[in-house]
């Protein structure tokens, strides 16, 4: 089992960053939450076990915490981020 919270794992895989000890992606979800969205997707490298474990174990806890529901999409190929 992976600590998903231990200073090692955050700063080694979290390349997105970390604000006040806590990944910009839970930062992300949790004003995703705030804002009333309750189906959110959340899009991985497959090649990045790491973040797909976190969105899957923390983000999908944190969401189902407020009554939503967290989609990880591994992507095999990294996809644009630009929206």
């Amino acid at each position: 089992m992976v600590d998903l919270l231990s200073p090692t794992f955050l700063t080694a895989v979290l390349a997105a960053g970390i604000v006040a000890g806590i990944p910009l992606l839970e930062w992300n979800l949790l004003a995703l939450l705030r804002a009333g969205l309750r189906d959110v997707h959340v899009a991985v490298s497959a090649a990045n076990g790491p973040v797909r474990d976190f969105a899957r174990s923390r983000c999908a806890e944190l969401a189902a915490r407020s009554g939503a529901v967290v989609s990880v999409i591994e992507e095999t190929q990294p996809l644009d981020q630009r929206g």
